[in-house]
């Protein structure tokens, strides 16, 4: 209730607004109508509308009232509290401990501490104080204590005495948090709170120089950190903050009493920090264990040695392993130029046989379009000239018919001369008669070549040559033409 409310009036908030506020943190109306009913003093009545949002509702959260101040057009108290206290840390842990600290324990939870969990606790914590005699004193004293990555001593407690809602609780906040580590960067958790304060009579402050890019590792790296470094007695630190200068520095504190057994693990381990998490310097309490710096400065000269052995055996191993890849290279290159002669002779085999191949098709191609050309000129030679024999046919026809005709009259003048000469032809009317053969036409015949005679039903015939059964030659007025002999009678 303090921190909201200094917050709000360090950005200058207005105490009178305070029901837009309430309406904002979407606060139910009646709660806010009888905090109107009962005070006057804008002061009060905004403390209390802040004291319902803190206790029933479900979105006590920084960025909620945030939001709702932005809403409200309070633009610099919303700032102040997403630049100050709004970050995914603080959403994890307030989401968490809100709810741990509703879980109820029953009258068999509420019991006297036994002497060896309290030894334990006191170990863990030697600022702890003596009095502390039940379990809910001890949760509320543990629970300060622990940070937002490390929760061992919650978990120890629900653990020792099987409080079974807490440590569902305390499974998911672990699990939340383990997601949250390997995914969030460092660079969002600069200059962030993340533990409470400790004290320095009860703890020795250990400090971490790394040469780190912010934005390159997680927060599941510092765990892996203080996992290599101290081992099991890394969950007895707990990480105060991250800050950058020339490069990463990761402040922790840790108990008094593990000041010895942390020097020593961290000697043991000194060789994987550098490697693996590029440290450039080490301090435990007001004792540097490694400054890059300082070339190579260790503990004691047994440490320098074993870590000049280590290199020398190291780079001894370099020695025989770029022996061996530059063998294995050279084997390598060895077999590609191999490789590349085969293909590069497949390839012109290939290329050659495919070039002969083509040449081929290509020539046979050729003489079949020779072929079809000539047979082409052939043939359109041919059409013309049976155009050239179709046109003398036909005038080969027309003269037929035209000495045809001649022939007839020249017949028909000698008949009627020898007649003459012999008796007198019959007349009648004063015409002589000829005899000659005529035929009616039995239908509408149009002629489709120009050899053909044309004729209307019922038009008389005057046939000039019957040599053949099928077609006959005949005149009609001045026209001559063959026709079907199957069209007259």
């Amino acid at each position: 209730m303090k921190l909201v409310s200094d917050v709000l009036k360090e950005s200058h908030f207005i105490d009178a607004d305070w029901f837009e506020l309430g309406m904002g943190l979407n606060l139910p109306y009646p709660g806010l109508a009888s905090i109107r009913a009962r005070f006057t003093d804008p002061s009060q009545c905004l403390l209390e509308c802040l004291g319902l949002w803190l206790t029933s509702a479900n979105n006590r959260t920084w960025e909620s009232l945030a939001s709702a101040l932005e809403r409200m057009n309070q633009y610099t108290a919303a700032t102040l509290i997403r630049n100050t206290y709004d970050d995914p840390a603080s959403q994890i842990l307030q989401h968490y401990s809100d709810r741990i600290s509703q879980v109820s324990l029953t009258d068999s939870y509420k019991v006297p501490l036994d002497d060896e969990f309290k030894k334990y606790l006191l170990r863990c914590f030697p600022g702890l104080s003596d009095d502390i005699t039940s379990v809910d004193a001890a949760l509320d004293a543990v629970e300060r204590k622990c940070s937002i990555i490390n929760t061992a001593p919650l978990e120890a407690i629900t653990n020792h005495y099987n409080i079974t809602e807490a440590k569902k609780m305390v499974q998911e906040y672990k699990k939340s948090i383990k997601e949250f580590c390997s995914e969030i960067k460092v660079k969002f958790m600069l200059n962030k709170k993340l533990s409470l304060a400790v004290s320095s009579l009860t703890c020795e402050r250990v400090e971490f120089v790394l040469e780190w890019k912010p934005d390159e590792h997680t927060l599941d790296d510092i765990r892996r950190l203080l996992e290599k470094a101290f081992e099991d007695l890394g969950k007895r630190i707990i990480v105060r903050s991250i800050h950058r200068g020339n490069s990463i520095i990761i402040i922790c504190y840790a108990p008094h009493h593990l000041l010895a057994a942390l020097l020593l693990e961290a000697q043991d381990n000194l060789t994987v920090l550098m490697k693996e998490f590029s440290l450039i310097r080490l301090t435990i309490g007001h004792y540097t264990v490694y400054n890059k710096r300082i070339r190579y400065k260790v503990l004691n000269n047994e440490c320098l040695a074993e870590e000049i052995k280590l290199s020398d055996e190291e780079e001894q191993e370099l020695k025989t392993l770029l022996d061996y890849k530059e063998g294995s290279i050279f084997e390598q290159d060895k077999q590609l130029n191999i490789i590349k002669k085969r293909r590069e002779s497949k390839l012109k085999v290939k290329l050659l046989t495919k070039g002969k191949l083509i040449n081929k098709i290509f020539k046979s191609k050729k003489s079949e379009t020779q072929y079809f050309r000539t047979s082409l000129l052939m043939k359109a030679g041919r059409e013309e000239a049976l155009v050239e024999y179709k046109k003398e046919i036909e005038l080969l026809q027309e003269n037929i018919s035209i000495t045809s005709v001649q022939l007839l009259m020249s017949q028909k003048a000698n008949i009627e001369k020898k007649d003459q000469c012999t008796q007198s032809p019959p007349q009648v009317d004063g015409i002589i008669e000829v005899p000659i053969v005529y035929a009616d036409a039995l239908m509408d015949c149009t002629g489709v070549e120009p050899s053909h005679l044309s004729f209307k039903v019922n038009d008389v015939i005057a046939i000039l040559n019957m040599t053949d059964d099928d077609w006959w030659q005949g005149i009609v007025e001045d026209r001559i033409g063959w026709f079907s002999s199957a069209w007259v009678r």
